[in-house]
């Protein structure tokens, strides 16, 4: 007989971490972009398109890098796999082609590293709601504050909407690369061409899945002689 320990998980523990992937990214667009252009997330429903330039964020996809690995402890299995997060970025209005420019040089150098790395370090243990939302800082700002000095908490993103929404500690990327932007064509309501620029941000991101796991840390052995009839079993 085997005796199991106690206190084993009943169900799978996952942290969601979309809400943390897009936090992150759009706390980047909005210090690379000016202060006054908005970023919103893709795919909204009953959202309409700012009035001037704008940008939207949409994740297209997550593909797994690896096989997960995995460790255990006698009541939990911990598995980690690394992922490609893909990211669309949209930009519109006048100056799209040089945001896009400027978003693509920035997201792949160490200027861009050290910035998701320092926003995660600096968001942790932060509350993750009623904290009232200011303006972000301008690239130039950012840079200033952080070339010759600790991490210091960065400002909270706005939301694209009105409302107390709760908001989110952003995920801890690792930018890869970015693609070359590319021109959409892009007609109004009005039957007339606008600018519109897209490109895609690729990340990596760790995510970890927690599964209960049932271990023996004891047996009871019961030694039988090998000459011993073995028993018939019952019809």
């Amino acid at each position: 007989m085997v005796q199991t320990c106690g206190n084993t998980p009943t169900s799978t523990s996952f942290q969601p971490v979309t809400p943390g992937i897009t936090t992150a990214l759009r706390a980047f667009l909005c210090t690379v972009l000016p202060a006054t252009m908005p970023v919103l997330l893709g795919q909204q429903n009953r959202t309409a398109a700012p009035v001037g330039p704008f940008a939207l964020l949409t994740l297209l996809s997550r593909v797994p890098l690896c096989t997960p690995s995995y460790t255990s402890t006698a009541q939990a299995m911990r598995l980690c796999v690394s992922e490609d997060i893909t990211a669309q970025v949209s930009l519109f209005g006048p100056g799209a082609a040089d945001h896009a420019q400027q978003i693509g040089f920035l997201f792949g150098s160490h200027w861009g590293c050290q910035f998701f790395q320092n926003l995660a370090s600096s968001t942790q243990g932060q509350p993750q709601q009623g904290s009232p939302p200011t303006a972000p800082l301008t690239a130039a700002d950012w840079l200033a504050k952080t070339a010759n000095s600790p991490p210091q908490p960065l400002p909270n993103v706005p939301e694209a909407a009105s409302g107390t929404a709760p908001t989110f500690q952003p995920a801890r990327l690792s930018p890869l690369y970015a693609t070359p932007p590319r021109n959409i064509p892009f007609i109004s309501g009005e039957q007339q061409y606008e600018a519109q620029w897209q490109l895609d941000l690729h990340s990596q991101l760790n995510t970890v899945l927690i599964l209960p796991q049932t271990t023996a840390p004891a047996a009871r052995l019961v030694l039988v002689p090998s000459d011993a009839p073995l028993q018939e079993p019952s019809a």
